[in-house]
């Protein structure tokens, strides 16, 4: 007596499971990659803008005739940014950005740890 097997077009439980963990293994590996590369984006779009505030700086300080130690205003510096805006909004711009005298180079503070640079530090572009 010949028994007949019946099999459907489905999958088995040990199938599921088996591809289950595969995405598992991956998601474990690819989701520290993506937060560490949001992170770095971050930073570079922090030392970018800081980068173009230094650059109208010195704009400012050569059509304007200041010396070292002159302190530019955010208004006096929308002007040179280009498009006639700040990089971000200008609440960013007081509360991230510290512009400084044209001596010292402007840095930024951020709230949260981003990559090497803990909260609260220092994050300059020169």
């Amino acid at each position: 007596m010949q028994l007949k097997q019946r099999r459907t077009g489905g999958f088995t439980l040990i199938e599921i499971m088996i591809a289950v963990a595969i995405i598992g293994m991956v998601a474990v590996l690819a989701i520290p990659n993506a937060m560490r590369a949001r992170e770095a984006a971050q930073i570079s779009g922090i030392l970018n803008n800081l980068r173009i505030i230094e650059d109208a700086k010195t704009q400012w300080a050569l059509n304007e005739r200041k010396g070292t130690d002159a302190i530019p205003d955010p208004a006096d510096l929308q002007v040179y940014v280009g498009l006639n805006k700040w990089p971000g909004d200008n609440r960013i711009v007081n509360e991230l950005y510290h512009l400084e005298d044209l001596g010292t180079p402007a840095f930024a503070t951020c709230d949260a740890n981003l990559g090497q640079y803990p909260a609260q530090t220092q994050i300059k572009a020169y």
